[in-house]
C-alpha cells in the first residue's frame, strides 16, 4: 500500500517538476530503405536514427540544450571512437523532439548500445535507453511452425502423411506459421523476404530434386501455404527417402521425411499390417442337424446338413492411402495331419481398418467330406496366411451314435423309492422288512428313472437281476428281469418272487435283496423271513410298539356331577381318566392280543406309586380304557394338594399321562371372586336407574344392591359364605348374609330393597354418603360408593341448588316426556 502512494506522489512530482520520456523509436537506415523499431537495429544498418518526444516541466521554463544524450556500449563502456552522432532539437507544445543520428562502420559490429539521458543541470540521468541488434536469421528462428504437413491424393481421398507410393494422384505441402512480436511482422513484410520449400533426396548427398518460394508477409496473426507440388516425375530417384525443407532468408526453418516406395511394394505391406494386426473378438462353430436345427459343433453324423462357421475379427488403424483392401479367408478341414485336406474354401472379402467384419462360412456335408470315416476332423481358418481359428470335431456314424446314448443312458439309470410288499393271506400287504415263513411271494415296488433321451434312442431295454442272498448260510437266488425303461419315472410293480417252489425253499433267517444292473448293485434292502413259531411273539411285539392313545380327557366326580377339568378341588369326589388304545399289526397268527395297564400316581409327599392294573384286550378295532377311577376326597391327595400326574403303562412303556392338580379349601376361596356389584335405585316415577353415584330422597324411592361372583375352581359339593354390608363412615348400618355354592362358574345374587326414607335419619344433615361392601368368607372382595341427598327441596329460597348438578341422575324417561308434552 505504501509502495502505491509513493508511486503516484512520484508520478505527480514528475509531471509538476520533473522531465519525462514520452517516446523513442530508432530506424534502421539501409541501401535500400528504412526500418523502424522501437527499442532493435538491423544488422546490416549503414546508420541508425534514434527520435525522442519530450515533455517539459510543468513549473517552470525549459531552456534549450538542457539536455545531455550519452552512447555506451552494453558493457557499460564509452562509445567507439568511429561512430558519427548528430543531434537536432524541435520544440513542440509541452516538450521537444530530438532526432540522434548515429553513422559509421563501427555500428554493425556492435550487439547492442546503451543510450543516457541526462540533464545538464544536476546531472540526474532522466531515462537509460537499450537497444538491439537483430539479424534475419534471428527473425526466421522467431517464426512458430504450426502445421507442416504433406498432403497425397490418391482416388478420392486427401490425407495427410509421410510415407506414399508412387501412383499418388496430388501431393501437397501445407504449412501454418505464426509470428508473436507484431513489430517483427510488420519488419518481415516490409523487407519482403521470400519463404522457400525445397525437395531433395537423402539417398543421392541430399541433391535438390525441385524447389518452390513464397514471399512472406502477415495480413493476421496466423500465415499459411498450400503448395501443389504434383507427383509425375517428381521421386525421379524411384523408391526411397526424400526430404522437404523449410527456409526464410537462408535460414533452415522446418524440415520434413518423406517414404517413397512403388505401389505393389506398399499394398503388400498394408496388407500385411492388416493380417498381423487382425485381433479376432467372436468364433462360433455349430452344425445343422438332419432336421434343420442349430446344435454345438461337437459331433457330426453322416446325416447332418452343413457346418457352419462364424468369425468376427478386428482389425487396426486404417492406412490413409489404402483404407479398404480386399483380404483372402480360406477354411479347411482336414482328417489328421497325416492325411491331405478332405475341403478348401477360399473368399475375398472386403476390409477396412479399424472395421470389425463379422463373416460367415459354411461347409455342405457331403460323402467326400466324411470320405476318410468315423474320427477327429480338424477345421482351421486363415485370413491369408495367418491362423485367426481353429477347431476340431468329431464324425460318428448314426448307428455309433445311438450305441453311444443307449451306453450312456443306462450308466445313468437311477433306481429308488424300494419298497417290500408281500403276498400275505392272498392279499398285498406292505411290511417293514420282516416276512412270514407263511408268506407267497416277496413283490418288490421300486422306480426306475432315466435321462438323455431324444429321437435317436427313445427308448432303452435292459436286464435287471434280482437278487436274495442269505447271510447266514450263503444261499444265493438270481432272477432275471427283462426291463423297458423310458423318459420320466418308470414304475416297477409287478415283479414277484415265490418264497416257496419245487426247486427252492426260502430258510427263515436274514437276507439281502439287491437289484443289480451290469453288475453293479443300484439298490439294496435287509430282510429277515421268520418262521412260523416266531410270528406270534413277532406281531405281539408289533402291535405293542404301533400301540398308541387318543382322544385322552379328565373328568372329575363330584357330588353326582360329572365335568371335565385338569383343576380339581380336594372336596371333589374322584377323577376319572378316559381314553381310545388304537394298536395296528394283528394277523390270522394273533388276532387279538391281552395285555395288563399299570396305573402309577406321581407327585405329593409319597412320589411315584402304583394305584391300579387294568386288564384288557386289544383288537384291530379301537379298545377303550377299562373304567378307572381314583378317589380324591378323603385321601392323601387332598390332604396334600398340589401338582400330580396319572401315568398309563403297558409292557413297560408309557402310552400316555394325565396331568391335573390339587386345589385346597384356601386356593379354591381365593379364586372366588365378585365380577360385578350392581346399585338398582328405583325413582318416585317408577323408573330404575344403575350405578348412580348421587341419589335424592326427594326423586328415588328405594335400592336394590345386586351382584355377580365369579367361580374360579369348580367346587360342587361346597358352599361358601357370603355377605353384602351397607356402611356409614365405618358403621355397618345393614348386612344380608347369603350362601355361594360353587357349582358353576357364574352366580348372580339380589338383595331386599331397601328404602331411603330409612338412611335419612333424625338428623338435619343435607346429604350422607354410604358404602357397599361384598365379603367372600371373611375376605373383602368388591365395594361401591354412593351420596344421598336428604332433603326434599334440591333448591334453597334463592333458586340455588343445593347439590352439585353433575352428580344429579337425570331420568331419560321423565325427560322424553317432558319433551313430548312441549
Amino acid at each position: 500500500m505504501m509502495a502505491a502512494i509513493q508511486k503516484v506522489l512520484q508520478d505527480f512530482f514528475t509531471y509538476l517538476f520533473g522531465v519525462k520520456l514520452l517516446e523513442s523509436r530508432c530506424t534502421s537506415i539501409t541501401e535500400a530503405r528504412r526500418y523502424t523499431l522501437a527499442r532493435e537495429y538491423l544488422d546490416d544498418s549503414q546508420a541508425l536514427e534514434i527520435k525522442l518526444q519530450v515533455r517539459w516541466p510543468r513549473i517552470g521554463w525549459p531552456r534549450r540544450n538542457q539536455l545531455e544524450f550519452v552512447l555506451s556500449n552494453q558493457e557499460g563502456r564509452g562509445v567507439h571512437e568511429g561512430w558519427e552522432v548528430t543531434t537536432r532539437e524541435q520544440s513542440t507544445e509541452h516538450g521537444s523532439v530530438f532526432t540522434i543520428v548515429i553513422a559509421g562502420a563501427p555500428v554493425v559490429r556492435e550487439s547492442g548500445f546503451v543510450l543516457r539521458v541526462i540533464c545538464r543541470d544536476n546531472g540526474r540521468t532522466v531515462e537509460e535507453l537499450r537497444f538491439q541488434c537483430v539479424d534475419r536469421a534471428a527473425l526466421a528462428k522467431e517464426i512458430l511452425i504450426h502445421r507442416a504437413t504433406l498432403v497425397a491424393r490418391f482416388v478420392d481421398y486427401r490425407v495427410e502423411c509421410n510415407r506414399v507410393h508412387d501412383q499418388v494422384a496430388q501431393l501437397e505441402y501445407d504449412l501454418e506459421w505464426s509470428l508473436p512480436n507484431a513489430e517483427h511482422r510488420q519488419l518481415l513484410t516490409e523487407m519482403g523476404l521470400v519463404m522457400s520449400l525445397e525437395l531433395a533426396s537423402v539417398g543421392d548427398g541430399a541433391s535438390s530434386i525441385a524447389s518452390w518460394s513464397y514471399p512472406v508477409s502477415f495480413p493476421s496473426d496466423r500465415c499459411s501455404w498450400s503448395e501443389k507440388i504434383g507427383s509425375s516425375g517428381i521421386f525421379r530417384h524411384g523408391a526411397g527417402d526424400y526430404i522437404f525443407r523449410v527456409r526464410l532468408a537462408n535460414q533452415l526453418i522446418k524440415s520434413n521425411l518423406v517414404q517413397v516406395t512403388d505401389f505393389d511394394t506398399y499394398q503388400a505391406a498394408v496388407r500385411a499390417m492388416l493380417t498381423a494386426g487382425a485381433i479376432v473378438r467372436e468364433s462360433n462353430w455349430s452344425v445343422v442337424d438332419r432336421h434343420g436345427k442349430v446344435v454345438p459343433l461337437d459331433v457330426v453324423a453322416e446325416d447332418s446338413r452343413t457346418i457352419d462357421a462364424v468369425i468376427q475379427f478386428e482389425l487396426p488403424t486404417p492406412d490413409p492411402l489404402l483404407p479398404q483392401e480386399n483380404l483372402l479367408i480360406a477354411l479347411t478341414v482336414s482328417r489328421d495331419e497325416r492325411t491331405p485336406s478332405v475341403s478348401h474354401q477360399v473368399q475375398s472379402i472386403p476390409a477396412w481398418g479399424g472395421s470389425s467384419p463379422r463373416h460367415q462360412l459354411s461347409i455342405p456335408i457331403t460323402p467326400t467330406l466324411l470320405q476318410h470315416g468315423p474320427g477327429r476332423y480338424e477345421i482351421t481358418i486363415h485370413l491369408e496366411n495367418r491362423l485367426l481359428a481353429q477347431t476340431a470335431f468329431t464324425h460318428k456314424t448314426r448307428q455309433q451314435i445311438r450305441q453311444e446314448k443307449t451306453a450312456s443312458i443306462l450308466d445313468g439309470l437311477v433306481v429308488d423309492a424300494v419298497q417290500i410288499h408281500v403276498l400275505r393271506d392272498g392279499e398285498t400287504q406292505p411290511i417293514d422288512g420282516v416276512i412270514f415263513a407263511t408268506d407267497e411271494a416277496i413283490l418288490p415296488k421300486f422306480a426306475v428313472e432315466g435321462h438323455g433321451f431324444d429321437e435317436d434312442v427313445p427308448m432303452v431295454a435292459w436286464r435287471l437281476r434280482v437278487v436274495l442272498l442269505n447271510e447266514d448260510t450263503g444261499q444265493s437266488i438270481a432272477t432275471d428281469v427283462n426291463f423297458r425303461t423310458k423318459p420320466g419315472k418308470n414304475v416297477c410293480n409287478g415283479l414277484k418272487i415265490p418264497l416257496r417252489t419245487e426247486q427252492r425253499w426260502l430258510l427263515p433267517g436274514h437276507w439281502r435283496l439287491r437289484l443289480e444292473k451290469q453288475q453293479t448293485r443300484v439298490a439294496e434292502v435287509k430282510l429277515q423271513i421268520l418262521a412260523e413259531d416266531e410270528i406270534v411273539p413277532y406281531t405281539q411285539q408289533l402291535v405293542l410298539q404301533n400301540l398308541r392313545a387318543e382322544g385322552q380327557e379328565l373328568h372329575v366326580l363330584c357330588s353326582g356331577r360329572r365335568y371335565q377339568s385338569e383343576i380339581v378341588a380336594d372336596s371333589c369326589d374322584a377323577v376319572i381318566p378316559q381314553l381310545t388304545l388304537r394298536a395296528a399289526g394283528f394277523n390270522r397268527f394273533l388276532p387279538e392280543v391281552p395285555v395288563v395297564a399299570d396305573v402309577h400316581l406321581s407327585g405329593g409327599v409319597a412320589g411315584l406309586r402304583k394305584i391300579a392294573q387294568l386288564q384288557f384286550v386289544l383288537r384291530p378295532e379301537p379298545v377303550r380304557l377299562p373304567k378307572l377311577v381314583v378317589q380324591v376326597r378323603g385321601t392323601e391327595l387332598a390332604e396334600d394338594p398340589g401338582l400330580y400326574r396319572l401315568i398309563i403303562r403297558i409292557s413297560e412303556r408309557e402310552i400316555t399321562s394325565f396331568p391335573f392338580h390339587v386345589a385346597s379349601a384356601t386356593e379354591v376361596l381365593e379364586q372366588v371372586t365378585v365380577t360385578k356389584l350392581v346399585l338398582n335405585a328405583q325413582t318416585k316415577r317408577g323408573s330404575s336407574v344403575r350405578n348412580s353415584v348421587t341419589l335424592s330422597v326427594a326423586e328415588h324411592r328405594s335400592i336394590a344392591p345386586a351382584l355377580e361372583v365369579g367361580v374360579g375352581i369348580l367346587a360342587p359339593n361346597v358352599v361358601c359364605a357370603a355377605s353384602l354390608l351397607l356402611l356409614e363412615d365405618d358403621q355397618v348400618l345393614m348386612q344380608t348374609d347369603f350362601d355361594v355354592p360353587l357349582d358353576a362358574p357364574v352366580k348372580r345374587f339380589k338383595s331386599a330393597r331397601i328404602q331411603l326414607q330409612m338412611l335419612r335419619g333424625d338428623e338435619q344433615r343435607r346429604e350422607r354418603r354410604f358404602t357397599l361392601v361384598t365379603l367372600i368368607g371373611s375376605i373383602q372382595k368388591e365395594q361401591l360408593q354412593f351420596t344421598l341427598v336428604c332433603s326434599e327441596i334440591l333448591a334453597n329460597f334463592e333458586g340455588q341448588l343445593m347439590a352439585s348438578p353433575d352428580q344429579l341422575q337425570v331420568d331419560d324417561n321423565e325427560y322424553q316426556e317432558i319433551l313430548r308434552r312441549l
